[in-house]
């Protein structure tokens, strides 16, 4: 681990962890809002649809995100924090600062989104 990483390690830890224990509050709460309920007015219940459609479509986000900041936390714990899962080179510390819980360096995430296949890289580097 290069000198740079090791100062800030402690500092990007931290902000991993209020991130998500923001996130981890996010997702209570909308959980209770995907609760179904049932109103009389179908113009009422179609807004509520959506909402909690809505809801759910947030939720799927932020639970992928809590996955991938405890996978982050993991890698500072076990020592591979800082290398893309993809080529095992460094990255970036700009980088790892603005998006704490990269798996990736900026080149491999630009060929991930490319080609469409970031969710799969991940389920198939991330420990779960």
């Amino acid at each position: 681990m290069s000198t740079d990483l090791h100062e800030v390690k402690n500092e990007i830890r931290l902000a991993l962890e209020s991130k998500r224990n923001e996130v981890a509050s996010r997702l209570h709460r909308l959980e209770e809002d995907i609760a179904v309920e049932r109103v009389p007015d179908p113009i009422d219940q179609l807004g509520m649809l959506t909402q909690r459609e809505s809801a759910i479509t947030l939720l799927d986000r932020d639970t992928k995100l809590l996955r991938e900041i405890d996978a982050a936390l993991r890698r500072i714990g076990d020592g591979n924090f800082g290398r893309c899962a993809l080529c095992g080179k460094k990255i970036g510390l700009a980088r790892l600062r603005v998006v704490p819980w990269t798996s990736y360096c900026v080149a491999c995430q630009e060929e991930l989104d490319r080609s469409g296949a970031r969710d799969e890289a991940s389920f198939s580097t991330e420990e779960f």
